[in-house]
């Protein structure tokens, strides 16, 4: 069945074996986990718990990384996190806000631009 914007088929899948759908990148829906390339930015594709409020693992395209959210929510949120974990490794963990704030910039690099940036106004506040 077709779904979205990207003509990308959205697999059904009980979250015993989503992370096989996980780990090809594929749009699928299982018991409260779904992932998706994020309509904005088709480079980033999102694996999320219950809702868009929060993001368990984010792949960047344009980096070829992997983000897991650092953030405990509950008992069946870190259930979803293990059976929905990907296989490849990990390239960082970071928490919600930080997560959402790539997902708002569009990639890792936008994200890291901005926290550099950030970064330098602070240092520099700090050394006045």
């Amino acid at each position: 069945m077709k779904t979205n914007m990207f003509h990308r088929e959205t697999y059904r899948s009980s979250n015993k074996n989503i992370d096989k759908h996980i780990d090809n990148k594929e749009q699928v829906k299982g018991n409260n986990i779904f992932a998706e390339y994020t309509p904005s930015y088709p480079n980033l594709y999102v694996v999320y718990s219950y809702g868009y409020h929060f993001p368990m693992y984010v792949y960047d395209e344009d980096s070829n990384m992997w983000f897991a959210n650092s953030d405990r929510y509950s008992v069946s949120t870190s259930k979803h996190q293990s059976q929905a974990r990907p296989s490849q490794p990990i390239d960082m963990f970071l928490n919600t806000d930080q997560l959402m704030t790539i997902l708002r910039l569009g990639s890792y690099m936008e994200w890291s631009i901005q926290k550099a940036q950030s970064d330098n106004v602070e240092t520099y506040r700090q050394g006045v």
